[in-house]
This record gives C-alpha cells, sequence and structure tokens, in this order.
C-alpha cells in the first residue's frame, strides 16, 4: 500500500496528542493513536474503508498537521473517517489500573482488534497519580517496574526490555509500587498511572516503533 494522505492531531507537551489518519491508495483508511486527542486510555491501530466521496477529500487535502492548541480543525470527511476507524480496531491495548491491598498498584493491558499489539514501556517514565472525587491529590514516580506483563499463569508478554505482544482478548498485568511517601498522601479513593513507551508498527508504511503515552482508566478502591 502507498499512502496518499494524512491528517495529523497534534500538540506540544503536557497534553502531548498525537493521532494520525492515514488514508491508503487501496481505498483503505487507517488511524493510529499514541496519545488520545479524547484522553482515552488506549493506545494502538484501527482502520476502515471510507465512502469513495471521503476517500477523494482526504486525497485531495493531502497531509495536514493539525495543532489542537490553535484554531482551525479537520475537515468533515477527516472526523467522519476517523469516528468510523474508531470502531473496527486492528491492534490496541487499553490500560486499567487498581490499587492493591499491600500498597502496590496493579497495571493491566487488555488487547484488542485482529491481531498483536505490540509496545514497550519506558520504565523511567510511569507516574502514580492518586485521586478523590476526580481531582487529583498526590502523585509519585514508580520505580522501574521488576518484570514486564504477565498473564494469569504467569506467562511473559513482554514490554519490559523487550517488546510486549498482547493479542485480541488476550491481557497481562504488572505490579508497580508506591514509594513510602505514598502513605502520607491525603484520603484518595481512585488510582491512575501515566506511562509512555514506545508502540511498534502502528501503520502499514512505518516499521519504526513510535513513542506513544497514555493515562490508564482508574478503578474505585474499596
Amino acid at each position: 500500500m502507498r499512502r496518499v494522505a494524512s491528517v495529523r492531531w497534534w500538540s506540544p507537551p503536557p497534553t502531548s496528542v498525537d493521532e494520525e489518519l492515514v488514508a491508503y491508495d487501496d481505498g483503505s483508511a487507517w488511524l493510529v493513536v499514541r496519545c488520545s486527542r479524547d484522553g482515552s486510555p488506549t493506545i494502538g491501530t484501527w482502520s476502515t474503508t471510507p465512502s469513495a466521496a471521503d476517500h477523494a477529500t482526504l486525497r485531495e487535502a493531502g497531509d495536514v498537521v493539525i495543532d489542537l492548541l490553535q484554531p482551525g480543525g479537520a475537515s468533515r470527511a477527516a472526523e467522519t473517517v476517523r469516528a468510523a476507524a474508531l470502531g473496527t480496531p486492528v491492534a490496541t491495548a487499553r490500560f486499567v489500573a487498581a490499587a492493591g491491598q499491600d500498597g502496590s498498584v496493579t497495571l493491566v493491558a487488555l488487547g484488542d482488534g485482529t491481531g498483536p499489539v505490540r509496545f514497550e514501556l519506558d520504565p523511567g517514565a510511569i507516574t502514580v497519580h492518586l485521586g478523590k472525587d476526580g481531582t487529583t491529590v498526590a502523585w509519585f514516580d514508580a520505580p522501574p517496574p521488576v518484570t514486564g506483563f504477565i498473564t494469569a499463569d504467569a506467562t511473559g508478554l513482554g514490554g519490559l526490555g523487550r517488546r510486549a505482544e498482547i493479542g485480541p482478548g488476550a491481557f497481562g498485568a504488572l505490579t508497580l509500587d508506591l514509594p513510602a511517601t505514598a502513605a502520607a498522601a491525603p484520603a484518595w479513593d481512585t488510582v491512575t498511572v501515566a506511562l509512555s513507551g514506545w508502540l511498534a508498527e502502528g501503520l502499514p508504511d512505518e516499521p519504526m516503533p513510535a513513542r506513544f503515552r497514555v493515562r490508564a482508566a482508574p478503578a474505585t478502591t474499596s
């Protein structure tokens, strides 16, 4: 496949939004989300076949970069195709965080799509956020995890020092320790984890990994 047009939604840190919609010469359109513009806890790749009219509109516009901090936006066709693509995952990972009873945090990655999602964590770029009533009350840099993601039967899926590979419907978890200073944090009822790393094979014509950022969905403490 050869790309004929692209729309990239982008913003600088700290939001660091990075989504890219690419139209190819076979009539398909692929969406890669490295940092969601909607705050979704999911990264990965989706694909759809847009209408001929929408595909032609994308192709006519060529390559477009949209800075979300500036006025202006994508065409109706780009937004329509993006929304359609989000209904058909190819290889995605959704992240969820839950607090353990022993002062640790469990980070879970759930795969979806038609093939495995592949990514690697940056072990020095993981932060744990404690929240109360929807507001962050404290956050901490998490010590690097000891292992990558593992299944319930202790099968290693990778993600630390090598790419994780998580298939559709599969999931893996890893443990993050809270620093001792977390004991002095104000009362909290939710935990989230912000993490980053490298997403591999996001688009058919981009074999090199690209940086991703995501914030895991919180689970309420009991």
